[in-house]
């Protein structure tokens, strides 16, 4: 290739692509952000929701993303893109949160119809949520961080986490009332589960 070339490919690249790889880079690196985390691996899902503050299951129902101006977004591309625009902090100045439909309650407040769990900030041993989808259900073990400062954008004292030292959350089956998930096991090396969602029931209560 010569120089020419080199220059038209250049000049073909415009702040509107530098921008879309900065954002790609960005979601990538926020995709890793929950290994900034150093903790011990803390037990399986019997042992933790034996433990755990709020134990229930849940659909997910909207992802939003957070910015310390104020502003919300339902997709991350645009979030990251006014991160960007209005200078914000890449940890503190964005947040993310999925609000989870209460559907069965199985340990902790029997008022709660709907709750926000948030994202970790990539060194509170928080889990990360990016993985769980929209539609789907799943048994969490969720709890109120309660913590002063920093908090991640909008978040508040009604909401809550996810730890991710230890299995915190299963995936649900509507159509077999199936749980499946790190349920048992002694090590790190655990295998998968899949149990009824009554059998669990009779485990952890």
């Amino acid at each position: 290739m010569t120089k020419g070339h080199v220059a038209t490919v250049l000049c073909s690249i415009t702040e509107l692509d530098i921008m879309r790889i900065f954002i790609t880079l960005l979601l990538v690196a926020g995709s890793f952000q929950s290994y900034g985390c150093d903790c011990d691996w803390g037990g399986n899902f019997l042992e933790s929701g034996a433990f755990g503050e709020f134990v229930f299951k849940g659909r997910i129902v909207e992802r939003t993303f957070h910015l310390a101006n104020g502003e919300e977004f339902k997709d991350s591309e645009s979030a990251y893109r006014s991160m960007i625009e209005n200078e914000l902090d890449h940890f503190y100045g964005i947040g993310e949160s999925i609000t989870v439909e209460v559907i069965d309650i199985i340990k902790g407040s029997k008022q709660l119809k709907t709750i926000r769990i948030f994202d970790s900030d990539g060194a509170d041993c928080r889990a990360n949520i990016s993985n769980f989808t929209i539609g789907s259900a799943y048994i969490f073990s969720a709890y109120k961080p309660n913590r002063q400062e920093p908090k991640l954008p909008n978040e508040t004292s009604k909401d809550f986490a996810i730890g991710g030292c230890s299995e915190n959350w299963l995936e649900y089956n509507s159509e077999t009332d199936e749980v499946s998930g790190k349920i048992k096991g002694k090590s790190i090396n655990r295998a998968r589960r899949t149990w009824k969602y009554s059998k669990l029931l009779n485990e952890i209560t």
